[in-house]
């Protein structure tokens, strides 16, 4: 064997090594987030949520909502509108993300793609003007 044939095994070994630990620190932290998103939150009041056919409640900031994988949506979301939530703030209009915390996987942007339809918001950003964060 050459060195450079060495050398390319090395190569190759650290290479599929870094993607291992990446894959493996991802599932972690995706794990983490799903688990964050089955907490319920400081201002959540499950007496008032719907139940769900799906078993898979999750919790946010300001809004909870029931995920249907086979239809790759929300069933429903629940969140309390108060008065002082609608301001005049103007954020910028946030884009499409999927949602973390939905342990199957949530709809991506593509699957709307010249399909006729639109995502939708079951939760519109503009009754989370309240923070940034809320409206993002």
């Amino acid at each position: 064997m050459t060195k450079k044939s060495i050398y390319s095994i090395i190569a190759i070994l650290l290479l599929i090594g870094v993607y291992t630990y990446n894959y493996f620190l991802d599932q972690k932290i995706s794990e983490e987030v799903i688990n964050i998103g089955k907490q319920e939150k400081e201002e959540t009041n499950t007496f008032f949520l719907p139940t769900s056919t799906t078993n898979q409640i999750v919790h946010h900031e300001g809004y909870s909502l029931s995920y249907n994988e086979s239809h790759e949506q929300a069933e429903w979301v629940a969140y309390e509108l108060k008065e002082d939530h609608i301001t005049r703030t103007n954020f910028k209009r946030p884009y499409f993300e999927g949602d973390n915390a939905v342990k199957t996987n949530s709809a991506h942007w593509k699957n709307y793609k010249q399909s006729g339809y639109d995502s939708g918001q079951l939760c519109p950003a503009a009754d989370r003007k309240y923070s940034k964060a809320a409206h993002a």
